[in-house]
């Protein structure tokens, strides 16, 4: 990382970070990204470790992390592979510890290996700028971002659609006027994460080339699906899990 000394007590070797854009691939990513051999996950997608003080609401507070917990524990509650729920609860046991900085992240991966990438999924990662970055550079020296973007319109309606979904699920999208589309897509929860322009060139300031990628979704989306796994991001990563360019 370009503004920030390298840390020789950083907790992980190696870190992934997908960060966004919100509404553009990076559930699909994260599922696929789970084959691959040197990229280990979590039990859920996102952390929103690097973004906590960002957005307004407590993404990690207590209260926040216990229902997280509830949900995902919710639909595996009946899976009969009791290995898979043991590992389960004692990655939560970590996850609902007090967050009091890089090593409660670092704990979320108690089983990594030097040689593989520990991954975080959050599209609000996308939100981070300028010395915000330090957060990243604590917890890594090896880092390695990959933006995702999508057709602005595509992306707009299918997070329009998500968010109301959640916060106002009554409202009937399609009878907005104008006006109304327009204020919504100039709010703070929209626009940020619409604002492609403004992440690149923030991450392009503060991360070498070779720890930065950016990818459409239209083009990785077509090349992969479940079925073939982590062969569908062929060119994401190289042989060592490097990005290639």
């Amino acid at each position: 990382m370009k503004h920030f000394h390298t840390r020789p007590d950083a907790p992980i070797e190696k870190l992934f970070l997908s960060a966004g854009a919100a509404k553009a691939g990076t559930t699909w990513l994260y599922r696929i990204m789970d084959c691959h051999p040197q990229i280990l996950g979590t039990p859920i997608k996102e952390i929103h470790y690097f973004a906590r003080d960002l957005v307004h609401w407590d993404v990690l507070g207590r209260e926040e992390r216990l229902r997280r917990m509830r949900e995902h524990l919710g639909w595996i509650i009946n899976d009969q592979n009791h290995s898979y729920i043991e590992k389960n609860m004692r990655w939560f046991a970590d996850f609902l510890m007090d967050v009091d900085g890089p090593q409660w992240f670092a704990n979320l991966f108690r089983n990594r290996k030097n040689d593989v990438y520990c991954s975080e999924f959050s599209n609000l990662t996308s939100l981070i700028r300028g010395d915000e970055w330090k957060r990243v550079a604590e917890v890594s020296n090896h880092v390695r971002v990959l933006y995702t973007i999508r057709n602005p319109l595509y992306r707009y309606w299918s997070h329009m659609k998500f968010h109301y979904s959640l916060f106002d699920h009554n409202l009937d999208l399609k009878t907005l006027t104008t006006e109304e589309y327009k204020r919504i897509i100039l709010s703070d929860d929209f626009w940020k994460h619409g604002n492609y322009s403004s992440f690149i060139e923030d991450a392009k300031k503060n991360l070498d080339p070779d720890e930065f990628c950016v990818m459409r979704f239209e083009d990785f989306r077509v090349k992969g699906d479940r079925g073939n796994g982590s062969e569908g991001m062929a060119g994401l990563c190289g042989p060592d899990g490097d990005f290639e360019g």
